[in-house]
């Protein structure tokens, strides 16, 4: 039996029209579904010409405080006027920003103009923009005061997915050992533990869908669902694995990894030798969290496989050694 029970949205068009007329009273000229997992996404388009992300929570999986949360984060980012994020839509009775649909809680933000990343190359300039955005971010999350509710760190939130990984490996047939990521995840916690490199409230979550571009240029960071706190050079980490590697050869893209971190460096003090060892070991953290977090939410393993081959990958110990010391010169040479 799980102990992660949540419910996904199934709504319709007409349903969506009508949840949208809570955030605006706007004739809705045009509806798109924009995905999401566990949450459904759409993009609502209004007369007005001022689009909305409209996002419906998965009942079970988004708890209220976490909703509760992320609104105050995306509050304290733009008073700040960081330039990357999502503005928030307030209800139009004055309520705030967390509304309804049947027993699902839904949240709306203007629409960042563009596509995802995942829909476009990746170029060095953008890795340069979106390793000096995750420099200013991280700054900006660092001046939030606001409350954190329990069990928000990256580390017991990934055990809590891998917990359920042998299951629903299972249920959606899977073919894997679910032993390889658990242990992975095990190893990489403990090694970067073993650093002691301080916690602070990350986005957890830095990978192409939620990278929009427009004409080539980072235009904004989306999906704040899975703030956490965790290891300050998570987002950074995450982000190398993302956009520093061939998706398909996973051959380290040199010039990219180093354009992330020259950005990166811009803004926030050049990375640490001790920084710099947590770096593989957060790479593997983040594939084995967002594994189990695919399984879980159902996602097929066409999306998955990625991870589970690199971790696989990462098992050949002069693999191993050899990208470590690939990423040690990289980060050496862009500071």
């Amino acid at each position: 039996m799980s102990l992660i029970n949540f419910e996904k949205p199934k709504i319709t068009i007409d349903e969506v029209v009508h949840v949208a007329q809570q955030y605006s009273q706007g004739h809705v000229k045009k509806m798109v579904y924009a995905g999401g997992v566990p949450n459904v996404t759409f993009i609502v388009e209004f007369d007005s010409g001022d689009p909305i992300a409209l996002r419906v929570g998965n009942v079970g999986y988004t708890r209220e405080a976490h909703l509760k949360f992320e609104v105050d984060v995306l509050s304290h980012l733009e008073r700040l006027n960081f330039t990357w994020s999502p503005h928030l839509v307030p209800l139009l009775d004055g309520s705030g920003y967390v509304g309804s649909w049947r027993k699902f809680p839904t949240i709306a933000m203007k629409a960042i103009a563009g596509v995802a990343g995942d829909k476009v190359s990746v170029t060095t300039q953008l890795c340069a923009e979106i390793g000096k955005a995750i420099g200013e971010l991280r700054l900006a999350l660092l001046q939030y005061k606001g409350f954190i509710p329990p069990c928000e760190d990256f580390w017991s939130r990934s055990e809590r997915l891998l917990s359920e990984l042998q299951l629903f490996s299972e249920k959606n047939g899977w073919d894997i050992a679910p032993s390889l990521v658990i242990d992975a995840f095990t190893a990489a916690k403990e090694s970067v533990l073993t650093i002691g490199y301080p916690d602070e409230l990350v986005h957890s979550d830095v990978w192409p869908p939620n990278i929009i571009v427009l004409d080539g240029r980072l235009n904004g960071i989306i999906d704040f669902d899975d703030l956490a706190i965790g290891p300050g050079i998570l987002d950074l980490a995450a982000s190398i694995s993302e956009f520093g590697f061939d998706r398909e050869s996973d051959i380290l893209l040199e010039q990219n990894v180093g354009a992330i971190i020259q950005g990166f460096n811009r803004i926030v003090e050049p990375i640490t030798h001790e920084a710099g060892l947590m770096i593989l070991p957060l790479i593997e953290a983040s594939y084995c969290s967002w594994f189990a977090g695919n399984a879980i939410h159902q996602a097929s393993f066409a999306e998955s496989e990625l991870y589970y081959r690199r971790l696989n990958k990462l098992r050949n110990s002069s693999e191993r050694e050899r990208l470590e010391k690939n990423l040690r010169r990289i980060i050496i040479n862009a500071t």
